[in-house]
């Protein structure tokens, strides 16, 4: 048995196909899979409830605690997306202060570091974004800037599907924020196979995702 969560986005890129390749390697394996966010997969890990979590940070974490090991996976950039045929979707590189006179998509489910990313990218770009229509997820956030509501930062992770009416540009690197995807479990079960099967197969996926942050599997420090 191997018990994982996921926060929603990485379980919809990442995750199912790095299961598909635990299965194929251990098709003996039962799994459960939930959706997490970061304290309440933590927390869960920390009880014993989960043996695997896959989790985001707006850093890699730094505090000492012996009762975690993780592995940075990937690190997610965030993309600007703009309607087409807007003024700055003709560029392929965007500093974010150009959209500082935009109005912009207030996206509810970024909460945690990917408020803190995005918030923090707004400050250094030199303005504060104007808010002008909520959407609960990131695919409702992009039909409204593709009826031309407003503009919105979205993870990577988070565009796999894309809405015909818009266009999707990187940010210029002094004013991109991110997030690091990381797998955490617990020292005790760290080398055990299913753990390991999954920690393999979710660094292979990675690989294939975007920006690897390579390292061992060690302690939460």
């Amino acid at each position: 048995m191997l018990r994982l969560a996921s926060f929603a986005t990485a379980g919809a890129e990442l995750i199912p196909p790095a299961l598909a390749r635990v299965r194929a390697a251990l098709p003996g394996l039962q799994i459960t899979l939930r959706v997490a966010e970061r304290d309440d997969a933590v927390g869960q890990l920390r009880r014993g409830l989960l043996d695997l979590a896959v989790i985001e940070a707006h850093s890699i974490p730094a505090r000492d605690d012996a009762t975690l090991a993780w592995r940075p996976l990937l690190a997610d950039p965030f993309r600007i997306v703009v309607p087409r045929g807007h003024r700055l979707a003709a560029r392929r590189v965007i500093p974010l202060s150009e959209a500082a006179g935009e109005p912009w998509i207030d996206i509810r489910c970024e909460v945690g570091c990917c408020r803190e990313a995005t918030s923090a990218a707004f400050a250094q770009a030199g303005f504060t974004p104007r808010r002008v229509v909520e959407a609960d997820e990131y695919w409702p956030a992009q039909g409204f800037v593709a009826a031309r509501l407003g503009l919105a930062l979205i993870p990577a992770l988070a565009l796999g599907v894309l809405h015909d009416g818009v266009a999707v540009r990187r940010l210029h690197r002094a004013s991109q924020p991110e997030r690091h995807v990381l797998a955490v479990t617990r020292p005790a079960i760290s080398n055990t196979a299913p753990v390991q099967a999954m920690i393999t197969a979710l660094h292979a996926e990675a690989n294939a995702q975007g920006t690897v942050r390579r390292g061992s599997l060690s302690p939460h420090r």
